[in-house]
């Protein structure tokens, strides 16, 4: 007590210590330090891979005007994404896959309202003739892609004319008929055996069978 009867406060020191981090303070660091990962992470060169898949393109008979990739792709073994390519009816998706952690990809189109994958129609084919037959033979639907016109038909020839049933015909071709929504419809191409010009058994693939689906609409390509 002084001298007038009141008591002093105390003040107490505490020597080497240092007060815990307000708790608050803790998720704000932890947020920077992903932050400054994120920032940091190799990135995939988009416009080097969409350069490679329209330089690809250019022989086969899609008249590719343009294909585009989004930026910011993380440089990862497996990452996947879509790019897009131009044709003068409108845009197609084309599925992307990273291999390895160099910027390696493989890519692939699947046929949709914009693009018929030929190769996977003809994959198509040889299941059901073998299903139907028991006859397996190489077929060419005249390339790998094909523009989606609804209306368009074309034929997909057999390597190797395939002995039907009776032995008095034989299955020679495909023939194709895409629909006004450009959905496919094909039916068996039968001769004579050893003659042109007999009758055909009508077949059809359901809707999406084929890998036929819907691009959907796509307002941009950025």
């Amino acid at each position: 007590m002084d001298h007038q009867g009141q008591t002093q406060p105390q003040i107490r020191l505490t020597i080497g210590r240092r007060q815990p981090p307000r708790p608050s303070a803790l998720p704000l660091m932890a947020g920077g330090a992903a932050l400054l990962l994120s920032a940091c992470q190799p990135k995939l060169d988009s416009d080097a891979v969409a350069d490679s898949i329209h330089q690809e393109l250019e022989p086969t008979s899609l008249p590719v005007e343009a294909v585009d990739c989004p930026e910011g792709i993380p440089l990862a073994d497996g990452e996947s994404f879509q790019c897009w390519g131009e044709l003068p009816e409108g845009a197609f998706a084309i599925d992307v896959q990273q291999e390895d952690e160099a910027g390696t990809v493989n890519w692939e189109i699947s046929s949709s309202q914009r693009v018929l994958n030929l190769s996977d129609l003809e994959a198509y084919f040889r299941n059901e003739i073998r299903s139907e037959t028991g006859s397996l033979s190489d077929i060419d639907c005249g390339g790998i892609y094909r523009v989606n016109q609804p209306g368009d038909s074309f034929d997909c020839q057999l390597s190797e004319a395939i002995p039907l049933e009776d032995d008095l015909r034989q299955l020679e071709a495909i023939q194709v008929q895409l629909d006004s929504q450009g959905n496919v419809n094909w039916q068996q191409v039968h001769n004579l055996a050893g003659e042109e010009g007999a009758g055909e058994a009508d077949g059809a693939i359901d809707e999406g069978e084929a890998g036929v689906t819907d691009d959907g609409d796509r307002a941009s390509l950025s």
